[in-house]
């Protein structure tokens, strides 16, 4: 059975290319447009991984990653934040994502700045699963 991943971005296009690499890398994939929706999913489906965005309408991906890390039922999946944000702001999410400048651990457990390449995808999605 194919290991499932739960994409949640606000970008119907991102959604449709990380949906397709992953579904053609063997994966079942879920959507979300923000992350309500997203923990909705997460808690019916119980996906393997999460790909998580980070500026999205109704709640963001930080406070999404926040409310999962504290969740003693859902803090061990893992997830992939794929964002932008970096470029946009010139804030290195990577390291602040990982929790360096607050001490927190809650931090994802990788980083994809967008535009993601289709092999970079698999590749990091692949390790993080321990594939």
């Amino acid at each position: 059975m194919p290991k499932t991943v739960l994409l949640i971005d606000d970008d119907s296009d991102t959604l449709t290319y990380m949906g397709t690499i992953l579904q053609r890398g063997g994966f079942r994939t879920l959507t979300a447009a923000d992350g309500q929706e997203g923990m909705r999913l997460l808690r019916v489906e119980h996906p393997d991984l999460v790909l998580l965005d980070i500026m999205m309408p109704r709640q963001s991906g930080i406070f999404f990653l926040q409310q999962l890390r504290h969740d003693e039922e859902l803090n061990k999946v893992p997830v992939i934040v794929v964002s932008g944000v970096g470029q946009m702001t010139g804030v290195d999410m990577k390291r602040y994502l990982s929790g360096q400048p607050t001490g927190d651990s809650a931090g994802p457990d990788a980083f994809l700045e967008k535009p993601v390449r289709p092999n970079h995808l698999l590749q990091v999605v692949r390790e993080v699963l321990g594939e």
